[in-house]
This record gives structure tokens, sequence and C-alpha cells, in this order.
């Protein structure tokens, strides 16, 4: 339980000893469950390359072939891997081969995987099918009594509040929400609080109640702790300077704007080294399962096909990326919209902004006009600082001041991502823009 605690330092450790000993006696059991529960430790901290490549030891132990348990368990944490990736729907093939199996609708592992179904769906804004395996998952622990089924009904009640938020049911969202809180305090475990008070915040934001939205995200923050969580500190850091924002306090959205932005980069970094071994992994276990499965032929092929196609891409752009969907709408911190909003507060304007977002992920030419409506004195002080500047030099920089980042604008532009990183790099040089400077930070508050 000391990852639920967020100990996860103190867990690895231990777990590299038991993995290192079981191996010197060659007890498979044992570096089958170390190993795995290592993985699941990386997972959690971000670092999938050293995940996946520990799920693979314990995966091909003697111990985990008789192990249905411990199988259901490893393809858990793979599919938690490939979702952090933005594999979303390799991750809902994987966890469904639980559901598939010979795990009992009552055990913990097939409530888990349901969950994680969910909110896999989510992330694919498919919110129905999201419901549905979150309903299932809360269904199956209904009669909860050990405390890590507790935990992961606390977790399961948060998202089914998410759901309905999204339904605009604000009764039965706070029903549920408050089900998590009672719950998570019920185990006392840091984790369990941490990810119930998230979802409080996130619920008060929705409400447009943004003091007690920072109250529930500044206690999720606190017990993140040590944890070394990075995709829990991610979240935060972005919820925190997107309700500063609305609640107008500059200087603290732009101090979780720069929070936010550096782990950002770093996470970046760690999925660019995780995705080779993800995709290569998932390859090689399309091919195992294809030689255990042949009534399933057809199905196999159309996943094999699919990770051809996603490597070709992914060895294309030289990245190894995969664009994520969104799962919220950014909230810009440019100067000029916090101060047309701190004057008028109206609704209409909060309305205005979003769909302003919205066309640019259309990629609709009426973006630009909105944008000048919305920020009119941009163009002009843009132009006459930089009175020879392109029109494509121009349209990057609308885009550098709705704070969009690196993959957004390689979508809402139609560019590669090493060519928005490469248009970066001249607008610096072109503007006297410093390597040390946010370049985002810069155009918000100097032009």
């Amino acid at each position: 339980m000391l990852l639920f605690q967020g100990k996860s330092k103190e867990y690895l450790d231990i777990n590299i000893q038991i993995a290192q000993d079981a191996k010197r006696i060659s007890y498979s059991k044992g570096v089958a469950i170390a190993n795995f529960r290592i993985g699941k430790a990386l997972n959690m901290r971000g670092d999938f390359e050293q995940s996946i490549r520990h799920l693979i030891i314990a995966e091909h132990e003697g111990y985990t072939q008789n192990s249905e348990q411990l199988k259901a368990d490893i393809n858990r944490v793979y599919g938690d891997n490939e979702n952090k990736l933005g594999l979303y729907n390799i991750a809902i093939e994987r966890e469904k081969r639980i559901l598939n199996g010979k795990i009992g609708s009552k055990d913990l592992i097939y409530s888990i995987a349901c969950n994680k179904i969910g909110e896999d769906f989510l992330a694919l804004n498919r919110f129905d099918s999201a419901y549905f395996y979150h309903k299932k998952a809360y269904v199956s622990l209904l009669n909860a009594d050990s405390t890590t089924q507790v935990i992961a009904l606390s977790i399961v009640c948060g998202n089914l509040s998410s759901d309905w938020g999204r339904q605009n049911q604000p009764d039965s969202a706070r029903f549920y929400l408050f089900k998590s809180l009672k719950l998570a305090e019920q185990t006392k475990y840091p984790y369990a609080l941490q990810v119930a008070t998230k979802k409080a915040g996130s619920f008060f934001f929705t409400q447009k109640k943004y003091d007690s939205a920072l109250v529930y995200f500044h206690r999720s923050l606190q017990l993140v702790g040590r944890s070394n969580y990075m995709y829990e500190f991610k979240s935060l850091y972005k919820s925190l300077y997107e309700t500063y924002s609305l609640n107008h306090n500059d200087s603290k959205s732009m101090y979780y704007l720069k929070l936010y932005t550096a782990i950002s980069d770093s996470i970046t970094t760690l999925e660019k080294k995780g995705m080779p071994v993800a995709i290569s992994e998932i390859d090689s276990d399309h091919e195992r399962f294809f030689t255990k499965n042949k009534n399933r032929l057809l199905q196999i092929l159309v996943i094999i096909t699919f990770s051809i196609v996603t490597i070709f891409v992914l060895a294309y752009y030289h990245s190894f990326k995969m664009l994520k969907k969104e799962k919220d709408k950014r909230v810009t911190d440019k100067k000029e919209f916090l101060d047309s909003l701190a004057e008028s507060r109206s609704q209409a304007e909060i309305d205005a902004f979003s769909m302003l977002v919205e066309l640019a992920k259309k990629r609709d030419p009426a973006f630009f006009i909105k944008f000048n409506e919305l920020i009119p004195n941009f163009s002009g002080r843009l132009l006459a600082r930089f009175p020879d500047l392109s029109a494509s030099d121009f349209e990057f920089c609308v885009y550098l001041k709705m704070n969009f980042d690196t993959k957004e604008i390689a979508r809402y532009a139609n560019m590669t991502v090493r060519s928005v990183e490469a248009k970066k790099y001249r607008i610096r040089k072109k503007f006297g823009i410093s390597s040390h400077e946010d370049i985002n930070m810069w155009i918000a508050t100097n032009i």
C-alpha cells in the first residue's frame, strides 16, 4: 500500500531489492511479481520506457504463464502506459482482454479494468461509452469491503461525477463527488484523497465557484507531495493556472503556468523515449496474440496494421509521438483577454473565447476573424514592431498568443511537430527572444 501512501520511492527500492534477490536464487514468482510492481510504480512516475521493460520481464517469467491474476495485472499496467502515451484504442483493446479472460466480474482487477476503459473512452470524447464502463465498475464494487476496493470505488465515483457533470446534471455529479470524498476519507490514504479532491476542484470549476475550486486543487497538490507522480502534478498545475486566470489573479496564474510548461516539457521527453518501446511491445504482443487466437484473425490483422501505420508515421516525423486529444478546453493567460474579462466578467465573453478555441481546433478560417474581434489591438502592435512579418509568421504568432503548445499548433495549423519547432526557432531569432525565455510568455507580455 506504499503507492497509495505516496511513497513511490520506498516502494521502488523495496521491489528492486526483491527482484534482485529472487533472480539470484531463480525464484520465478518473486522475479515476476517484483518486476510487475516496479513497472507499475514507474508508470505512475511517467517513466514509460523502463516501466514497459520491467513488465516484459514479469510477463515472460514461468510463474506468470500459470497466473491469470498476474497476467491481468500486467495487461492493466500496459494499458495505463498506452493511455498516457495517447494510444487509447490499443489500451482499450488490451484492457478488454481482462474482461474477456478468466477473471470474475467480482474481482478487483475486473473493476479497475472497466474504470480504465471508461477513462480511455473519455479521452476519445466517447462519453456514452465512458459512462457505461464507469457504471459497470461502480456496480462491481458496490459491496467493497477491503481498503483497496474502497479506494477503487472512490476513484470510480469521482469519474462518474465527471461524467454527470459533462451532461449538465450537477445534482447527480454532486452526489457521486461527495460519495467519492467520503470513501476517500474512510480509507485515509493520500492517493485516494488526492484523486477525490482533484475531482472536487474540477466540479467547482465547472460550477464557476473558483474560490472553492482553488481550495480543493491546492489540497490535492499538497497530497501529491513527494510521490513524483508527474501526470498528477501536470494536471493540477494546469487546473490551478486556469482557475487563477478566471479568478483574475494574474501573478498566480503565470506562476502555475510556468510550472505546467516545465513539467509538460519533461513529460514530452519521457513520452518520446517511451513511445518506441511501447510500439515495439505492442507489435510483439500482437504477434503472440495472433498465434494463440487464430479464430480472431481479422481483428488481430487490423490491430497489427494499425501498429505498422503508427510506426511509419512516427518514423516519418522523427519524434515518436502521437498527438493526444485534449480533455479540457485551454484557457489563455494573455493580458488583453484577462483585462477585458476583468472589466465585464460576462458569460458572453467567456463563451466567445471558448468558441475561439473550438474554431482553432476545427481549422475554421473564421478563427482569425474572431481572434481580431476579441483582441483587436494585437495585430496592430505586432505589425508595428515587425512590419516585414509574413502572413504565415503572423498566423503563427496568433497561435502563440492563444498560448497553444507545440502539439496543438501542429494540429490546428496542419503542420508537423518538427515544423512547429523550426518555426518557433525562426520567430525567436527574428524577434530576438532568448532561448532561456518561454516564447508563449514573451508574446503574451510583450505584444
